[in-house]
């Protein structure tokens, strides 16, 4: 017979089954915290049937009764909060269930203008700074700590405007014993919930959340939302497979907002900023040439730059104040090298798929809807990059 010894007397005692259960409730109730058991850890690599799964309940952000989708209900999962609308029309949802990590869902546009307008403000924010939304007090905000990282300033609100009320879950859910949560999004959804993701990193990195905490991220058609040195540190916190963009090729949306590049968004070591290197030691004809072919390969960029900061940042600045009164943001960078970030999974649209979505339709979301981007998944081969 199995026998433990008690060290404070010396005497064994019979190991039996009621005292098996004892011991494995001991550990379950009080051992792990606020006595509920700790999840399964999430593994990193993108999965198929993963994704489709947590992809059901990004389809059910829209505001549309459930009862007419034709995408499925969430396996195992059920919706157990819809948040208010926040910021410029921002919401969130937590889907639920036993023994696996919460989803945090992000909404992606709506039909409403406001929401429309936060796609549209497209000058680019720095990666840190503070932002005061309507009467609340400044935030800090952290997606980078590169110097040169800028994000896209209408998504920056609305991830700020989240922030607080999916933070605070977050933080009683460690508090039970979580320690893996998805991130989920599609579209506009996708963008904040890459934002999400970065700003999640850093808290970890200055200890707001503990150093064991993993955040794995699906996201669906989601557009560019920061610069390169923001896509590349985003890509280096998510290096190992924990952040996915699966892309339908024929949807315009990932190609947005259009990039334009400059001298100076280059890294500090490169031949386009400062071409005195160029010039020196040549002669005066040579310089002048130099001078010549520089100015006429950046200066229609430059301009380009500087309408974008102002008609997509400055202009639209004025409708976005008077929906989030005493708004208060950084300056605006001078930069719109919009680049896209996490690993790309690129769907496969084939002949059957464009007999049921004609490649040429009048409908510019054709292939943008969750549906095709279903149609196209299901059919996607288990693989793990």
């Amino acid at each position: 017979m199995n026998r433990f010894v008690d060290k404070t007397s010396g005497s064994f005692y019979p190991l039996t089954a009621t005292r098996l259960i004892a011991v494995f409730l001991f550990i379950t109730f009080i051992l792990t915290p606020n006595g509920k058991a700790q999840q399964n850890t999430l593994k990193p690599g993108f999965n198929r049937d993963e994704f489709l799964n947590l992809f059901r309940a990004s389809a059910r952000q829209v505001d549309t009764p459930w009862v007419n989708m034709p995408t499925p209900q969430p396996h195992a999962y059920t919706m157990t909060y819809r948040s208010a609308p926040m910021g410029l029309e921002n919401r969130w949802d937590l889907w639920e269930a036993d023994g696996l990590p919460p989803v945090i869902s992000i909404r992606g546009s709506s039909p409403s203008q406001i929401s429309w307008m936060e796609n549209f403000y497209a000058a680019m924010l720095p990666a840190q700074g503070s932002v005061s939304i309507g009467s609340s007090e400044p935030l800090t905000y952290c997606f980078s700590k590169h110097e040169m990282a800028g994000v896209h300033a209408g998504w920056l609100i609305g991830t700020v405007a989240l922030s607080n009320d999916i933070f605070s879950f977050m933080n009683r859910s460690i508090a039970a014993g979580n320690t893996s949560f998805y991130l989920v999004g599609h579209s506009q959804g996708g963008a904040i919930a890459f934002l999400l993701n970065a700003w999640i990193h850093e808290r970890i990195a200055e200890g707001y959340f503990p150093k064991n905490l993993q955040v794995k991220t699906y996201c669906s058609a989601a557009p560019k939302p920061g610069n390169q040195q923001f896509a590349y540190d985003f890509e280096r916190k998510n290096q190992e497979g924990w952040a996915y963009n699966i892309i339908n090729p024929d949807d315009w949306v990932p190609e947005t907002p259009t990039s334009i590049q400059v001298p100076t968004d280059f890294s500090a070591t490169n031949p386009f900023s400062d071409i005195k290197h160029l010039k020196k030691g040549k002669k005066l004809k040579e310089r002048l040439v130099i001078q010549y072919i520089h100015k006429n390969l950046t200066s229609n960029n430059l301009k380009a730059m500087r309408k974008y900061k102002r008609i997509l940042g400055h202009k639209l600045e004025n409708p976005v104040r008077k929906e989030l009164k005493g708004l208060e943001i950084p300056a605006y960078l001078s930069t719109s090298n919009y680049m896209r970030c996490g690993m790309s999974i690129v769907l496969n649209p084939d002949a059957d798929y464009y007999s049921k979505y004609p490649k040429q339709a009048a409908d510019i979301f054709m292939h943008h809807f969750h549906e095709p981007y279903r149609y196209l998944a299901e059919r996607l081969p288990q693989f793990t990059p």
